[in-house]
């Protein structure tokens, strides 16, 4: 067999590892390679393709398959209509790959349905077509992919990512990420791949290290927990806070898990804590951007400091004003310094607090707080299940709640023992569940939408209710 140099191929892991176990059984990473190869064959015309497969297995090898035709991944921020029809008109020559019905936003219906091309059952498939003889790989200066921003608080904003900077990203990522870990681990994401953190993890560390992936994204905390069970230990979880919260609020003893990941949004200590005496293994709290992926991490239930990963240096940056706290990333495989949108305080070389998001900073009666503190206090009351401060255009304070067995005087009065009363947030407004994406992020627009109906219900294609099915 002919092999291309290992620093070109996409996966840089033997043909006879196990990739990931679908309904149909084990794939091996050359069972992925000659799907890969058969699916370049049957993508849409286009030059940027959106990736909108949601089996993860599905993304996985429509991911590489794209690449290694020469094409261009597009990666939306969310599966929200408007979002879709945005993108596909930001982009000339757009084409859609999808494993449900998401083609509508192909007008001239350059669509793909990824089950079309694997049919049901994937080993059948398999005994259909012929094995790899050479190994999907790619240009390192081409581009591979673009991401976006999330869009919570505007547009979002594309990401270029070539495959080289996506290679060099993971290998950073592994060293950092799993050192210690035992091998042959077993992961299992609650997050879309699409997003920078679900991408990094549940599909680029896959194809490039000893990992074997879950198909499937469980939401609900009883799904979440039978699909850990059908896994063989070591265990992964990639999560966020919101799902964990749900998790630690409905299930006594989850399945072991060696390595618990969480990001999109500040994790409590106390939640941490937690997560770690459930499961018996390490949290690690991951922070990134989308400029440039996965930056730095910490063991949140015992350190308050991160640790920016091995390949990457923080730059600071002096405003014109003498202030500090403004950083940018610099790495040899990145285009480009990168410049963070969160405030940070060095504690020591490459090692930081995060002080919050550049616009959380707040300034009301002359009084300065943030965002990111207000939102702590808010979780940790007892009897608050989710929910999220914010500061609308009109300079005033609101939060947006989920708390069924609180009213808002209960609310109010938790915060005033930790907060001055001008940064109490009014309105203050109950809510079945918050609008959140799959990616468990906020849009300001969506909080605004419920500010403005005063606790009227999410449309059923925002919702993300963690707490109904299958908890204790």
């Amino acid at each position: 067999m002919t092999i291309t140099d290992v620093r070109d191929c996409l996966f840089a892991r033997p043909i006879d590892d196990q990739l990931f176990v679908c309904a149909s059984g084990l794939v091996t990473v050359g069972d992925a390679e000659a799907l890969i190869n058969e699916l370049t064959t049957r993508l849409p015309e286009a030059h940027h393709v959106m990736n909108l497969c949601t089996e993860r297995h599905h993304f996985l090898l429509t991911f590489a398959a794209i690449i290694a035709a020469g094409k261009i991944n597009l990666l939306p921020p969310n599966r929200q209509p408007d979002t879709l029809a945005e993108l596909a008109g930001r982009f000339d020559d757009v084409g859609l790959v999808h494993d449900g019905d998401d083609q509508r936003v192909c007008a001239d219906g350059r669509a793909l349905d990824i089950r079309g091309v694997l049919g049901e059952d994937l080993h059948a498939r398999l005994g259909s077509i012929p094995a790899a003889v050479s190994r999907p790989h790619a240009e390192r200066e081409a581009v591979a992919a673009i991401s976006f921003t999330s869009g919570s608080t505007g547009v979002p904003r594309a990401n270029i990512k070539t495959w080289g900077m996506l290679a060099d990203g993971t290998k950073i990522n592994a060293t950092a990420m799993f050192e210690g870990s035992p091998p042959g681990m077993s992961l299992l994401a609650t997050v879309p791949p699409q997003h920078m953190y679900g991408l990094e993890l549940s599909v680029l560390l896959p194809m490039r290290m000893d990992l074997c992936i879950h198909v499937g994204q469980p939401l609900f905390p009883a799904d979440v927990v039978s699909a850990l069970a059908a896994m063989s230990s070591p265990r992964a979880l990639v999560t966020t806070p919101a799902h964990l919260r749900s998790l630690m609020a409905s299930v006594e003893q989850p399945p072991s898990v060696e390595r618990v990941f969480s990001a999109t949004a500040p994790l409590d200590e106390r939640l941490a804590e937690q997560a770690e005496q459930a499961f018996g293994g390490e949290l690690l709290e991951i922070y990134g951007c989308s400029e440039v992926g996965s930056i730095a991490c910490k063991r949140s239930a015992h350190e308050t400091s991160w640790r920016v990963f091995d390949g990457l240096e923080l730059v600071e940056a002096t405003a014109i004003d003498g202030s500090t706290g403004d950083f940018r990333i610099a790495a040899e495989h990145l285009s480009e310094i990168a410049e963070l949108q969160d405030r940070l305080k060095l504690t020591a070389p490459n090692r930081f607090r995060l002080l919050g998001r550049r616009e959380d900073l707040l300034n009301i009666a002359g009084k300065r707080g943030s965002l990111a503190e207000i939102n702590r206090r808010l979780l940790a009351i007892d009897g608050v299940i989710d929910g999220v401060a914010f500061q609308p255009a009109d300079a005033r304070l609101a939060a947006v709640v989920v708390a069924p067995d609180l009213n808002r005087r209960d609310v109010l009065d938790a915060l005033r023992q930790s907060l001055d009363p001008v940064f109490l947030p009014r309105p203050l407004v109950f809510v079945e569940c918050l609008p959140r994406q799959a990616s468990s992020k906020l849009r300001k627009r969506d909080l605004l939408a419920l500010l403005e109906g005063q606790g009227a219900e999410a449309p059923r294609s925002m919702r993300l209710d963690l707490r109904r099915r299958g908890s204790k």
